[in-house]
């Protein structure tokens, strides 16, 4: 799985161009839960990761590994849909 600190440095980041802030810890505790969730789905499921990444209209990066790929991809999904972020 991702390293914490790697994982937090991505949602750091993320969590500043959505809602202009960092998450708190319990905000944290929940986006790392929901994150191993996927993570785990995806590494157990690579067909479906690769189903994922292949939707859009750019190609997804093959050097990245397709079950991290895939649930930080849904994981963006999932911060989007906060009403913080509707709402901002």
């Amino acid at each position: 799985m991702h390293s914490d600190q790697a994982l937090q440095a991505q949602v750091d980041y993320m969590s500043s161009r959505l809602i202009a802030r960092r998450f708190g810890p319990k905000e944290k505790e929940v986006i790392a839960r929901s994150y191993a969730d996927f993570f785990n789905y995806y590494q157990a499921h690579k067909a479906d990761a690769s189903k994922l990444l292949a939707l859009g209209e750019s190609k997804a990066d093959a050097s990245l590994p397709v079950d991290k790929f895939a649930a930080l991809t849904v994981l963006a999904n999932e911060l989007l849909n906060l009403d913080e972020v509707l709402n901002k």
